[in-house]
C-alpha cells in the first residue's frame, strides 16, 4: 500500500455536507455497485441531511467523518450506535472512498477515526457487513483487525450476483467485552401449530410500551412498519424492513410478549412468522443465546448466522 493521500484533512460531517456526501455515494454506486443502491436509484437528500443533523447534536448516536483533499470530499465513514436493548457498545459502520483516493491509506484512516470516536463514546466493538465478492474491502477490513462473525446468506438482491455478505467485528482497545465465542445450539424444540394473526392498523405509544421484548430489538411506536398481534394478544411482532433498494426483500423482526403468556405458546408464535412475509424472502431475528428462543427457532427451520462478540446475542434468519 502506498503512503496516505497527501494534503488530507479529516473532520466530522454536518448537515451542510449532505450534498457532497450524497454525490460521492451516487458516484461510487455507479462505478462499483458496492454501496447497495440499484442502478439509477437516487435517494432524496432529505434523509442524509436528517441523519447528519442527528449525529451533530447527538454524539452518543454515532459519528460521521469526512476526508477532504484539495477541497474535494475524497471519502467518508459513518458509525451508528445500535439502538437495541442489550446491544449498547456495538456501533455499525460504513465506508466510502472515491476511486482516485483508494489504496492510499484513506480507508484505514477513516476506520481509525471512527474507532477513536466510538471508544470515547463507550463503544466496545465496530460492526459491519461486506459483500463476499468485494475483495478490496475485505482486504482493508482484515488489515484493520476485523474478524468474520458469520455469513449473511442472500442478504442482498444484486443484478450481478454476489448476494451474500460477511458480518465482521473489530474490538476496540480497552474493551471489557469478552471475545466472541460460539455457544452450542440447543436441541430443536418440537414444532407447534401457528397462532392466529391479526394486523394492527395503529400502534400507539401506550400499546408499544406494554409489551416485553423477547430479544434486543423492541417494538417501535410507528405506523411505518407492519405490526401484528399473534395468538389473541399473547405476542406482538413487527417487521422492520431494510432501507436500501437491494435489501428491501428482507426485514428484521422484533418480537414481544405479554406478561403471563404460556412459554409453550412461543413455538406457535414462531410458526406464525413466515405467514407475515408480505413478499419478503428473508426474515431475521436477534435473540439471547441463553434462553429457549434459539431452540424454538431451530425447530422451526431457522438458521443461526452469527453470534456477536461476548456470546450473548445471536442472529438468526429464515430464507424463502
Amino acid at each position: 500500500m502506498t503512503a496516505p493521500v497527501a494534503s488530507l484533512s479529516l473532520r466530522p460531517l454536518g448537515p451542510a455536507d449532505a450534498g457532497e456526501v450524497q454525490a460521492l455515494t451516487n458516484r461510487i454506486s455507479d462505478e462499483t455497485g458496492m454501496l447497495l443502491q440499484a442502478p439509477g436509484e437516487r435517494p432524496p437528500i432529505g434523509p442524509m441531511t436528517a441523519l447528519l443533523e442527528l449525529l451533530a447534536i447527538s454524539p452518543e448516536s454515532g459519528i460521521a467523518i469526512g476526508a477532504w483533499q484539495q477541497g474535494r470530499l475524497a471519502g467518508y465513514g459513518m458509525a451508528l450506535a445500535d439502538s437495541g436493548s442489550g446491544l449498547s457498545g456495538f456501533w455499525h459502520i460504513a465506508l466510502a472512498v472515491d476511486a482516485p483516493a483508494r489504496a492510499k491509506g484513506l480507508g484505514k484512516a477513516l476506520i481509525a477515526g471512527l474507532a477513536g470516536c466510538g471508544r470515547a463514546a463507550g463503544a466496545h466493538h465496530l460492526l459491519l457487513s461486506v459483500r463476499t465478492i468485494n475483495a478490496p474491502a475485505m482486504g482493508l477490513y482484515r488489515s484493520a483487525g476485523f474478524a468474520r462473525l458469520g455469513l449473511l446468506a442472500g442478504n442482498l438482491e444484486c443484478e450481478s450476483g454476489g448476494n451474500d455478505e460477511w458480518m465482521m467485528a473489530l474490538p476496540l482497545a480497552g474493551s471489557d467485552a469478552g471475545a466472541a465465542r460460539l455457544p452450542a445450539l440447543p436441541p430443536p424444540a418440537a414444532p407447534a401449530r401457528a397462532l392466529p394473526v391479526r394486523r394492527l392498523a395503529v400502534l400507539g405509544p401506550s400499546l408499544a410500551a406494554s409489551w416485553h421484548a423477547l430479544g434486543p430489538d423492541g417494538i417501535a411506536d410507528t405506523a411505518l412498519w407492519p405490526t401484528f398481534e399473534l395468538g389473541e394478544g399473547q405476542f406482538l411482532v413487527q417487521l422492520q424492513p431494510g432501507g436500501m433498494q437491494r435489501t428491501r426483500h428482507a426485514a428484521r423482526i422484533a418480537l414481544a410478549t405479554r406478561a403471563g403468556s404460556p412459554p409453550g405458546a412461543l413455538a406457535g408464535a414462531v410458526q406464525s412468522l413466515p405467514g407475515l412475509r408480505e413478499g419478503l424472502r428473508r426474515l431475521t431475528l436477534r435473540v439471547p443465546t441463553d434462553g429457549m428462543m434459539e431452540a424454538v427457532l431451530a425447530g422451526a427451520g431457522w438458521q443461526r448466522e452469527y453470534v456477536l462478540p461476548g456470546g450473548s446475542i445471536a442472529g438468526w434468519a429464515l430464507i424463502a
